[in-house]
């Protein structure tokens, strides 16, 4: 009775969420408006040492100055609100920070309640 007890605590302690978030934009010389192309946008998330999954959050522009972060998976019930820390560097040029509050908001798919969040079109001006 103390098994099944301890199995039914276990399979309601976690509840997994599927989540789906999309962050996209494109770095532009403050000066000429023009793209910059590989430029490093890395996310700064707060508890998450700056060597680790360095793939996962770092993106290099493409030819446009284009950049996307795209994730999914199962995790926990999310916050109603996730702040974004991006950090842009260039050669050439003064490294930036910018911070985005995004709202998760729910969604369905495959019948399932999923969250997520999309915050593109994102324009980050760097300087010289």
């Amino acid at each position: 009775m103390l098994g099944i007890a301890c199995l039914m605590m276990f399979a309601c302690a976690k509840v997994d969420y599927a989540y789906r978030h999309d962050v996209a934009g494109r770095v532009l010389d403050g000066q000429t408006g023009r793209a910059v192309p590989g430029a490093i946008v890395e996310r700064i998330e707060d508890g998450v040492p700056p060597d680790a999954v360095r793939d996962m959050y770092r993106r290099e522009t493409d030819a446009n100055g284009c950049f996307r972060f795209e994730y999914s998976g199962l995790g926990g019930k999310p916050e109603q609100c996730q702040l974004w820390m991006l950090q842009v560097q260039a050669v050439g040029y003064q490294s930036r920070t910018i911070t985005n509050t995004v709202a998760w908001q729910p969604f369905r798919e495959s019948n399932t309640a999923s969250y997520g969040y999309i915050l593109t079109n994102l324009r980050i001006i760097i300087k010289k």
